[in-house]
């Protein structure tokens, strides 16, 4: 069973457990019956109707499930999806390629502008210091 089954399976099985807490059983299911059917029953009996009522319902889920399976490619469903993960993925990596995203590259140009001016700023404290150095030994 790849993921994508065993994902597919979860929601089945959610959504039959959901259907039998909700749908399938009224509030007062030992009411429901003695207004619908103008019989009285007891407690055990209702367990009983509830307990096959719901065993009743996952069958056929679970049969329903057997032939969805069956009729659906759920491998190729799994490799699309890793597919379509491993594009976003990709367009997140170009989104934040220079070459690829205008600011990107209006961001690059900035830091490479202010390297370059990091790089003047050093030069000329280099230069200043070397004429200070001169003029220290001209002086003397």
């Amino acid at each position: 069973m790849t993921g994508y089954e065993r994902d597919m399976k979860r929601t089945f099985v959610g959504v039959t457990d959901a259907v039998c807490a909700q749908v399938l059983m009224p509030e007062n299911l030992q009411e429901y019956i003695k207004s619908t059917c103008n019989q009285k029953v007891t407690k055990k009996d209702c367990t009983e109707v509830r307990t096959n009522i719901i065993d009743a319902f996952k069958k056929e889920m679970n049969i329903f499930f057997e032939e969805y399976s069956a009729e659906s490619d759920f491998a190729s469903a799994g490799k699309e999806i890793e597919k379509a993960k491993a594009l976003k993925q990709k367009a997140w990596r170009i989104s934040t390629d220079p070459a690829h995203n205008c600011h990107a590259q209006r961001y690059q140009a900035y830091q490479d502008f202010i390297d370059e001016l990091r790089n003047q700023v050093r030069e000329l404290t280099q230069d200043v210091k070397e004429l200070k150095e001169e003029l220290a030994t001209s002086s003397n």
